[in-house]
């Protein structure tokens, strides 16, 4: 009689890219497979940059094949060819999966595979870094219904998150539990990046002045819309002040990017605004900040956060936006209220002028990194949780 093949837990990770969610759950994984008898299996939706790291990891399988784009007149065959190939291919993907102790997703946004998980009997936990416009545009009605009724247990990377789902989708106290988010890294020294920040004053002849960042996606959650109308405001009340604004994270080509770059254009101060895409230079970018930035109108508890707390980077963020306050607290920075661009602008100008401030706030930033968010701890109470759900 054949031996039953041992019961795995399924990791699900909605994409493979090199971004927060996807890397934390690598982390996570990693954590996992130093473990004893916990074998697993990784699902990625779609391909990315991260599937050769997941491979490297454990067994992988990626549900979305790519699609040929082809002129007319054969699209709608070679459409329909790759619909019937992705039927295919998925379906046996599940067939694979169907020996599963633990489903673990590594987003609230998954309503589509979770469906067609729904086959196998066993529990089922999210890690949860979405607040209310995210999951609101992301997932439907249905399908919020379903995954909070079929989900056993929620990981909230902050009070904010739990809260949300309590208020807003009734989810009950004791399947929600907030966890810390694992730092990559709690110490980061300057000196170390001081050849590209040398660079970075050399490229974009920043001199001496305070450089103000934010790093993001030009996009509404992230409010983008809001940089304009806070440097006019800034620098009308503040005209001698040496600061830059850089954002680091532009994408020329997204469709809305005219109507950013528009506003950016007929800014009378965007000579003091510079425009940085993202790429592998990101950390070292962030280096020359000397004030972090935070114009998000929602962020459950970004980790770019904490990459610049390991920096001694203060944030200054707003109220009622999401988890980074908590963080924040009224030693690592400011949370003004909610889409006050005047306030802000305040705050800023309290940093910018007050280097010694902008130091000691630096230094609870890197005390509290280390007490709330040290990897190994905080790894350790994710994974406690999946072992303790997954029946193997």
């Amino acid at each position: 009689m054949p031996l039953k093949s041992p019961k795995k837990i399924l990791f699900v990770s909605h994409a493979a890219s090199r971004s927060g969610a996807p890397i934390l759950l690598l982390e996570i994984i990693k954590a996992i497979s130093r473990q004893q008898n916990m074998p697993f299996y990784i699902l990625c939706m779609e391909d990315g940059a991260l599937v050769k790291d997941f491979k490297k990891t454990g067994e992988t399988f990626v549900w979305k094949i790519p699609q040929r784009q082809t002129k007319k007149p054969y699209s709608y065959f070679f459409g329909l060819y790759y619909r019937i190939k992705q039927y295919i291919h998925s379906r046996l993907i599940l067939k694979k999966l169907k020996n599963t102790s633990l489903i673990f997703y590594n987003t609230i946004v998954n309503e589509a595979i979770q469906k067609k998980l729904s086959f196998i009997n066993c529990k089922s936990i999210c890690y949860v870094h979405e607040l209310e416009a995210a999951i609101h545009q992301l997932t439907s009605s249905a399908g919020r219904e379903f995954m909070l009724n079929n989900i056993s247990i929620f990981l909230c990377v902050s009070n904010a998150v739990k809260n949300n789902l309590m208020l807003n989708h009734n989810l009950p106290a004791h399947k929600a539990v907030v966890v810390a988010t694992p730092a990559s890294e709690t110490y980061r020294d300057k000196q170390q990046h001081s050849v590209y920040v040398q660079k970075f004053k050399d490229t974009y002849k920043t001199g001496n002045a305070v450089i103000v960042g934010i790093t993001a996606n030009n996009e509404w959650r992230k409010g983008f819309d809001w940089l304009v109308p806070l440097v006019t405001i800034y620098f009308n009340a503040y005209p001698d002040s040496d600061v830059f604004f850089v954002w680091k994270g532009f994408d020329k080509n997204k469709p809305h990017s005219f109507f950013d770059l528009f506003d950016y254009n007929c800014c009378r101060y965007k000579h003091r605004i510079l425009l940085l895409p993202h790429d592998s230079e990101s950390i070292e970018q962030m280096a020359s900040y000397d004030i972090h930035l935070l114009l998000s109108r929602e962020d459950p508890y970004p980790l770019v956060v904490l990459e610049a707390a390991s920096f001694g980077i203060p944030t200054i963020c707003f109220a009622d936006a999401g988890g980074t306050p908590e963080f924040t607290g009224e030693d690592c920075g400011f949370a003004v209220p909610y889409a006050d661009l005047n306030a802000i602008a305040a705050q800023l100008h309290v940093l910018v002028h007050n280097s010694d401030l902008r130091s000691k706030m630096g230094t609870y930033c890197r005390e509290k990194l280390v007490n709330r968010h040290n990897k190994k701890e905080a790894l350790k109470v994710i994974t406690d949780v999946i072992v303790d759900n997954a029946i193997i």
